[in-house]
């Protein structure tokens, strides 16, 4: 009879132990990111690429000058004089003119950021907030992309090649955030300097791509 007992409290606290183990490793695999990052392209018209992040915390998280709040998203691209407020960064554009102007052609590849991570990224967009023909849309979706995925990708200046790179990672597609005008904007300056600046009217105009 001892022994019987002494077996049936021994499974028992395996099966306490084992509820512990399992409960406390799920809790740190949640806790573990706090951002979605996609890399997307929509190879309609002229073409373009983006990034898009989804906040995955309880809380707000910064992206570039941009806070994200609580269950929501912000793309982030650079474009040059075809959006009207000039060269350069824009938050949450490309979200608004997918959802009011079409997304038919968009492909996304996504990888899970921590906090670190994330704060590389959002250092990189800060300080990059510029367009030449040899630093563009794909080259500032691709170079954030690779400073934090282990999926590397070979950056091609035209936006038709880089969707199909993109392509060849893994399509996840995100349930894009639908942001108001009101949260659309321009980064005016670099680093420590930089702020946001409202989209014109003339923004909203075009399509993505």
């Amino acid at each position: 009879m001892k022994f019987k007992r002494f077996v049936s409290i021994l499974l028992a606290a395996l099966m306490l132990f084992g509820m512990f183990s399992f409960s406390s490793g799920a809790e740190s695999v949640n806790n573990t990111y706090v951002a979605k990052m996609y890399i997307c392209s929509r190879t309609k018209f002229a073409g373009h690429v983006w990034l898009y992040f989804e906040n995955l915390t309880e809380g707000k998280i910064k992206v570039g000058c941009y806070t994200v709040p609580k269950g929501q998203g912000v793309t982030v691209s650079a474009y040059n004089t075809a959006r009207k407020d000039g060269k350069g960064n824009y938050y949450n554009i490309d979200a608004y003119c997918l959802h009011t102007k079409g997304m038919s052609g968009t492909v996304c590849a996504s990888t899970y950021l921590t906090d670190s991570q994330l704060k590389t990224v959002s250092d990189r967009i800060i300080n990059r907030n510029t367009w030449t023909g040899g630093k563009n849309c794909c080259w500032f979706a691709g170079s954030i992309w690779n400073s934090v995925s282990d999926r590397k990708l070979t950056i091609l200046l035209l936006p038709l090649l880089m969707g199909w790179k993109i392509k060849k990672i893994k399509c996840d597609t995100p349930d894009f955030y639908f942001p108001s005008k009101e949260q659309c904007f321009k980064q005016v300056g670099t680093g420590s300097g930089a702020y946001l600046k409202q989209c014109s009217s003339g923004s909203y105009k075009r399509y993505v791509g």
